[in-house]
């Protein structure tokens, strides 16, 4: 079993070597729909202007991570190694609220259907730490709902249309939370999956991906499971809905962007040039998927914030020294793209300036 070392940085940088590590272990099985591989399209690599800001956090080593758009109209992450949750408005005043467990490493988080944002806490192998789900409203109270331990080891989190939270777990599965923190889980055919990012779709269902094994997987509210194999060796990362309602995820291994319809036909669309880890991937006020890029040797490449257009297009925003590992981002009420840099310890924001569809 793979589990959250406290000391462990960038856990997006955690699903990349879980990969490695356990890639000559995958077996592929059949699928129960297998869809069809449309045409590779051509792409080139656009570098456009922008404003970028940024703006450091109290502690440098508190690790943002994931972030989303609150309903207060500021911009909510989680800081996985200080244990905290952090808000910052769209004119960087930033406030943090500690989290009451201690070790709790809080990961992704949402917007629920309540008004509330809604994280993940990850399992702690070294205090036994058991899973849980967190909520925090927009006053900064926060309740932390225990989860069973078939359901403890989470990876993403996303609002559902039920009006519940769904989750992808590594045990594996998938888990769902009412607001009032009744849960219930969904069960995976074999070990061999890990599933990471999850998204509601716009047929009403929830997306996830599984890294591993290499599927796309569709599951209804009620629970009913579909997989889609992709059309290569791709292994999906982060996943969300696109503008075109079609879905869009990362191949963090391959350096790709991914489409699949609701009808299960996949597109791949190769990065001209990728010079670190694709971290989250998300919808774009502009009605383009934006995704971060963390390099790996900023003297090769820098690290970036890309844009895909819905017919892949990319534009590439090469990021300062100052924000060197972009992972988390998402839209903001202001138009700009919101995103966290686990390494300088920072909220970053990017106001595009000139890109063309």
């Amino acid at each position: 079993m793979f589990l959250f070392s406290s000391n462990r940085r960038n856990w997006f940088h955690w699903r990349t070597s879980l990969f490695l590590s356990l890639l000559s272990v995958v077996l592929l099985v059949g699928c129960a729909e297998v869809p069809s591989s449309s045409p590779v399209p051509t792409i080139t690599s656009t570098p456009s202007v922008s404003k970028i800001s940024r703006f450091p956090l109290p502690d440098k080593l508190s690790n943002p991570t994931g972030i989303t758009s609150g309903p207060d109209g500021a911009l909510w992450f989680t800081e996985t190694s200080a244990g905290k949750i952090g808000r910052v408005t769209v004119q960087g005043k930033i406030s943090e609220f500690p989290l009451p467990t201690a070790d709790s490493h809080p990961y992704d988080i949402t917007s629920g259907p309540d008004g509330a944002l809604w994280f993940i806490e990850t399992l702690d192998s070294a205090q036994a730490y058991s899973g849980k789900i967190g909520r925090i409203t927009v006053q900064g109270k926060i309740s932390e709902f225990p989860l069973p331990t078939d359901l403890s080891n989470q990876n993403g989190i996303t609002s559902g249309p039920d009006g519940a939270l769904w989750f992808t777990n590594r045990t594996p599965g998938v888990g769902r939370i009412t607001p009032q923190g009744k849960t219930i889980g969904f069960s995976l055919p074999d070990e061999l999956r890990v599933p990471a990012g999850i998204t509601s779709g716009p047929d009403g269902a929830l997306w996830f991906t599984e890294i591993l094994a290499g599927n796309i997987e569709r599951i209804t509210v009620q629970g009913k499971i579909s997989e889609f194999f992709m059309p290569s060796t791709g292994r999906p990362g982060e996943i969300t809905s696109g503008s075109d309602g079609a879905l869009w995820f990362t191949e963090p291994i391959e350096g790709k962007i991914g489409r699949i319809t609701v009808q299960g036909k996949i597109s791949e669309f190769p990065l001209p040039t990728s010079f670190g880890k694709l971290g989250e991937i998300t919808s774009g006020p502009d009605g383009a998927l934006w995704f971060t890029e963390s390099s790996s040797n900023t003297a090769v490449g820098p690290s970036q914030i890309r844009r895909i257009t819905v017919q892949g297009k990319i534009s590439d925003f090469p990021l300062p020294t100052d924000l060197s590992s972009p992972q988390g981002i998402t839209s903001g009420p202001d138009g700009a793209l919101w995103f966290t840099d686990d390494e300088e310890g920072a909220i970053g924001r990017i106001t595009p300036q000139s890109t063309s569809s």
